[in-house]
């Protein structure tokens, strides 16, 4: 905690003392250059894109996807792999304000299916949520919101509980606020957020329940950014941010921690955007048998445009997470890549791959997951959209009875207003 708060007041004072006394220098832009690229899936496409509704300042937006999907390992098991047919329905709704100042938005949906084979797989998640702004005069604002969101642990993720039923539900409960003020060059955001898990019990095969009460817990973060124009393509960037972790039947898995990092926000001639961030992490757990985790980390997501229609997107980070297990915890190292490309008006393709390594603490284990997707989105008018996709999905882990492979094959059809 000690080192964050002399990085904070280290990099704060350095940031300062560039920053000129009068406002002739650029400043950092609030909205989007309308002059800059657009990826392919943000592109507008008028003759394409959903009307909506319009409501007063508002604009209402509506979905529903139905489709079905097909899997060879329904339980993500490395040994007697099942295959299952599943069907979906993913309803969406949106009504966001379209004023020239602030802004207001609400949003709720869903997801729900239904095995034909394993029923006791069936989940029903849903969201609900609003978030705002405020602009204060031209160079500050300050927003927040809140939501719930009822959902489940996917199979294939490594660290669900062995031996269950049904996936593992839970309930988690987000609120934010935040606040940004602009001193010519230099922007800084502060921003406090806090999330609640509570997780149900969930029934184990052959019999009994595992008690999931000793997840149940609260995360609070505060973070500190500041951002320094350098060229109008240049920005460098600092963050401070803390966290405390409080567990509501178990404190000796609570822990506070804290991240600070370095970094630049870039624009290479509209043909690559993105921001990195170089990090020192520390988790300090009350449980004595992990102790403190720390290390260097990184934070970033680029973007790509070899052409008007072609877009890439690359993301990764390396950060400190809890694990389900008791007396646990795990460092994840993550690297992403997705190429979507415009065949045609209404045509996308597009391709996706994902590498992932967690290496825990507290016990031996390191799992290693890969990923990759292939799909089209079919754009047929503005009220509906086709969309097929092929996954495949594969866990190499040291903990015995934890590696699966699974492929996956989804079509469906989406529904707008």
């Amino acid at each position: 905690m000690m080192r964050a708060k002399l990085f904070l007041t280290t990099a704060m004072s350095l940031l300062l003392a560039m920053a000129p006394m009068h406002a002739v220098a650029q400043e950092i832009s609030r909205e989007r250059d309308p002059n800059a690229a657009v990826s392919v899936t943000e592109r507008a496409r008028p003759e394409y894109d959903p009307l909506g509704m319009r409501l007063g300042g508002f604009d209402l937006n509506a979905s529903v996807g139905v489709g079905v999907t097909s899997t060879d390992n329904v339980f993500a098991s490395e040994t007697d792999a099942q295959d299952d047919f599943v069907t979906y329905v993913r309803p969406d709704i949106s009504l966001r304000s379209h004023w020239s100042r602030h802004a207001l938005g609400f949003r709720a949906g869903g997801y729900s299916d239904s095995h034909a084979d394993f029923s006791q797989d069936d989940v029903t998640d849903y969201y609900l949520g609003a978030d705002g702004r405020l602009d204060i005069l031209t160079r500050s604002e300050v927003g927040g919101g809140v939501s719930t969101n009822r959902v489940h642990e996917m199979r294939t993720d490594p660290d669900t509980p062995l031996g269950i039923a049904e996936p593992v539900e839970y309930t988690r409960d987000n609120v934010y606020v935040y606040g940004s003020h602009s001193f010519n060059r230099l922007r800084l955001t502060a921003r406090v957020e806090r999330n609640t898990y509570d997780y149900e019990d969930t029934p184990l095969i052959g019999g009994g329940v595992l008690d999931q009460d000793y997840r149940d817990h609260d995360e609070t973060a505060e973070s500190l950014r500041a951002e320094f124009a350098l060229t109008p393509r240049w920005a460098a960037l600092a963050e401070v941010s803390v966290n405390q972790r409080e567990y509501d039947s178990d404190p000796t898995r609570d822990s506070d921690g804290s991240f600070v990092g370095l970094g630049v926000a870039f624009d290479v001639t509209n043909l690559l955007q993105g921001n990195i961030l170089v990090t020192q992490y520390e988790q300090d757990y009350d449980d004595p048998n992990i102790g403190t985790v720390e290390g260097t980390g990184f934070i970033g997501h680029a973007e790509w445009f070899p052409t008007q229609l072609t877009t890439v997107n690359v993301d990764a980070a390396r950060t400190a997470e809890d694990s389900a297990f008791v007396g646990a915890s795990y460092i994840e190292t993550h690297v992403s890549a997705r190429v979507d490309h415009e065949l045609r008006r209404n045509i996308v393709l597009s391709a996706g791959a994902r590498l992932e390594n967690r290496d825990y603490e507290g016990f031996e284990r390191e799992d290693d997951l890969v990923g990759v997707d292939v799909g089209a989105t079919y754009r047929a008018n503005r009220r509906v959209n086709f969309n097929a996709n092929y996954g495949y999905r594969q866990n190499d882990s040291s903990f015995p009875g934890e590696d699966f492979e699974e492929n996956r094959f989804t079509l469906g059809v989406s529904f707008h207003l």
